[in-house]
């Protein structure tokens, strides 16, 4: 993985806890620093640099460490609200930097055809499907299953009442569980 793999990846948890005890306080003013991207930032396969107000905070990844970040700053021998700006920066501006693409334009609803609607109606309703799990239950509390923790439920219906050996399917009313004697 290289260094702009694993920063389109930093996510705020991590690059607090790379500043240490105080990476809340120190990304936060980090982030009322005004950056000019053009002008102050360096990103290439194997640094990031930020020039900030004669300091420049430089991140690598740590050879010694597998997937690890290290930083420095010219000005600071400890974590300090340049570092701040720099990871402030990266987790505010990733599209930005060309750490992550822009989601793709959809055209607006009212410009599409039937066709185009129904074909978008589509896509998103197999896009939810992929992301949002459903589960049935049923109304009948005697025929609901108790949840098994170890494995998902499934979404079908539990089978209906097995038949009596010899009763025909249609001999049996619904809801009945044995056959007239």
């Amino acid at each position: 993985m290289n260094l702009k793999d694993r920063l389109s990846h930093l996510n705020y948890q991590e690059a607090r806890k790379l500043l240490g005890p105080e990476g809340d306080r120190l990304i936060r003013q980090g982030g009322r620093y005004e950056i000019d991207i053009a002008a102050q930032v360096e990103l290439d396969a194997n640094r990031f640099l930020v020039r900030l107000n004669g300091s420049e905070v430089t991140i690598r990844m740590d050879p010694s460490r597998n997937r690890k970040l290290h930083y420095s700053c010219s000005s600071c021998e400890a974590a300090c609200e340049h570092a701040g700006a720099a990871f402030s920066l990266i987790l505010e501006e990733k599209l930005a930097l060309g750490l992550a693409i822009p989601p793709p334009d959809k055209a607006p609803l009212e410009t599409l055809s039937d066709e185009e609607l129904l074909q978008r109606a589509l896509e998103e309703r197999a896009e939810r499907m992929r992301k949002d799990r459903m589960s049935l239950e049923s109304a009948d509390p005697a025929r609901r299953s108790p949840p098994c923790p170890k494995r998902e439920q499934s979404a079908r219906p539990p089978p209906p009442p097995a038949a009596h050996k010899g009763a025909a399917p249609s001999a049996l009313p619904l809801g009945r569980s044995e056959a007239p004697r």
